[in-house]
């Protein structure tokens, strides 16, 4: 199954701010990342969904054994693709997340 943006609108709005702000490249390396961690061994795609997160440009998203059903799969990793750094108003998101080298750009947290 395909990565699953739950909210497209969500992640148009993340990928304007990151191509406003020269980030973009970042952006989409990270959502790469998170693809390939939902690549189990045997190299099939397990089913990855993405959502919105409460953090002002950063998404939750949760991966699932391939090939279930949504409501009885078993839930292989969760957590967050957070965005650190500042916005384009010059303040700071509240990210409830620690990152030890401040910087300007997304991390994956699990």
């Amino acid at each position: 199954m395909p990565t699953i943006y739950s909210d497209p609108a969500h992640l148009q709005t993340v990928k304007d701010f990151a191509d406003r702000t020269g980030q973009r490249a970042q952006l989409d390396a990270q959502l790469t990342n998170l693809e390939s961690l939902s690549k189990n061994r045997e190299g099939l795609q397990d089913d990855l969904y993405i959502f919105p997160d409460f953090a002002p440009m950063s998404f939750y998203f949760e991966i699932y054994r391939s090939g279930e059903q949504r409501n009885h799969k078993f839930r292989l990793w969760n957590g967050g693709l957070i965005y650190h750094g500042k916005l384009e108003n010059g303040s700071q998101p509240e990210t409830f997340s620690v990152n030890l080298t401040p910087c300007d750009s997304w991390s994956i947290h699990t």
